[in-house]
């Protein structure tokens, strides 16, 4: 099986101090500098932004920064991790600033929209002398390439699919979820018991758009899901129509809890946690982040079928490190992402997170969500990386407004395509 390799734990960080400051007004962070020298070298340094989801996730970019400081004594590592929304609303202010030379981001539309603004360094002089294709699988490869040139690190990716409890499952009479019919069959049994088939919190508009990529490419396929992604389809189509039609009876199938809108997605897994829901729509990462006596019940299955004419195709993000613009003039920047490639430094991180490697090559793991992470995006016949990351944020960010309002049946199914409508026309025509 295709796998990470095994975790190998990172000496304890010591000697490090920590701070507290603002920046941009909302923005919190705090700062861990690694400062240690080696006789006659001469000192670098470079700064490190973060965007931890969980504790969990946390550790373990610390870890790797110990270790690459081991290897590298000379240099000093500034580390500022965000809270992880705020990063992904403030990205361009940090790199405007030039605060920080290396970053963690997403692949895709979200990269490439970075590089045709200017704003992060072009790689390929480094990525191409250092023979990096030979490192990545092709598909790696391609998430941080835009017109020929690179401008990332691919780091890791992850499947999204359906998490759930086994136990609730069986409580509610549910025996499997491997078509639509099955699905809102779940969740009519699960509502008699005043129970809900997923947990959803729609504060986080991005875990919404999940649901619409799905829908759209069980229904419709992936070539006409990038078309959409890339503002070519109307929104008004009998196509989309169908989308949200689907969308619709899974909320009149009382598929979600009541109290979604009072949510994040982080505030709404307690309910799965304490038996109130039974199952999440959620990409792997999450997982990390779980109680270990809830994981020990949980099961992946990946999205029901809807069109068995359509193939199955996955969302698979890829997560990637880029340099700010300036950054390609510091050494220590290049050393480090250096390290990231050449050496088993991503596997440690990517195992710990629960995301898969983009190396081409196989690693024995015994983890059944990654083995089950292989085995779905293996046998996949196309993966798109997701809505918020295939689709210029002009448009992604009112549209997964919307969503949330359909959703949360603020909106009807007419007012909301309508209303896309207007956004794609003014976004792209």
């Amino acid at each position: 099986m295709l796998v990470s390799s095994s975790l190998i734990y990172s000496p304890l960080i010591k000697g490090f101090t920590k701070t507290f400051q603002c920046l941009l007004g909302c923005l919190c962070f705090f700062a861990i500098s690694f400062v240690a020298s080696s006789a006659g070298a001469e000192d670098q340094s470079f700064s490190i932004a973060l965007m931890p989801t969980s504790g969990a996730q946390r550790t373990s970019y610390y870890n790797l920064l110990a270790e690459f400081k081991q290897h590298h004594k000379a240099v000093s590592v500034n580390i500022r991790a965000y809270e992880h929304e705020k990063y992904k609303e403030s990205i361009h202010e940090l790199l405007t600033l030039g605060t920080e030379d290396v970053f963690f981001w997403f692949g895709g539309a979200k990269l490439t929209a970075l590089a045709d603004k200017g704003l992060i360094a072009d790689i390929s002089t480094v990525w191409k002398s250092k023979g990096w294709d030979k490192r990545f699988t092709r598909s790696a490869a391609s998430a941080v390439k835009h017109q020929g040139k690179y401008f990332g690190i691919p780091i890791n990716y992850y499947q999204w699919g359906i998490y759930y409890r086994s136990t609730i499952l069986a409580e509610g009479n549910v025996s499997k979820l491997s078509n639509w019919a099955d699905l809102l069959s779940a969740c009519r049994s699960l509502a008699k018991q005043n129970r809900h088939l997923f947990t959803v919190g729609t504060q986080s508009p991005w875990s919404i758009a999940a649901w619409f990529d799905y829908l759209n490419l069980r229904i419709n396929g992936l070539d006409y899901h990038k078309s959409v992604m890339a503002g070519e389809q109307s929104f008004t189509s009998m196509r989309m129509l169908k989308v949200f039609k689907f969308w619709q009876q899974a909320i009149e199938a009382d598929c979600f809890n009541e109290d979604r809108s009072q949510l994040d997605w982080k505030e709404a897994l307690p309910l799965l946690y304490h038996g109130k829901s039974a199952a999440v729509l959620m990409g792997n990462f999450f997982v990390a982040g779980v109680p270990k006596v809830i994981q020990q019940d949980l099961k992946f299955v990946a999205f029901p079928e809807i069109n068995p004419n359509v193939p199955i195709y996955e969302d698979a993000p890829m997560d990637v490190i880029m340099l700010s613009k300036d950054a390609l003039d510091n050494p220590a920047a290049i050393s480090f992402i250096t390290y990231l490639v050449e050496t088993d430094a991503l596997l440690k991180v990517n195992n710990a997170n629960k995301k898969l490697s983009t190396f081409d090559q196989a690693y024995d793991i015994d983890d059944p969500f990654i083995e089950a992470g292989y085995k779905l995006l293996n046998q996949a016949k196309g993966v798109a990386q997701f809505y918020d990351r295939d689709t210029r944020s002009e448009m992604s960010v009112p549209a997964m407004d919307l969503m949330v309002m359909f959703i949360n049946q603020q909106l009807t199914i007419d007012e909301v395509l309508v209303t896309l409508e207007h956004q794609r026309q003014a976004v792209y025509q």
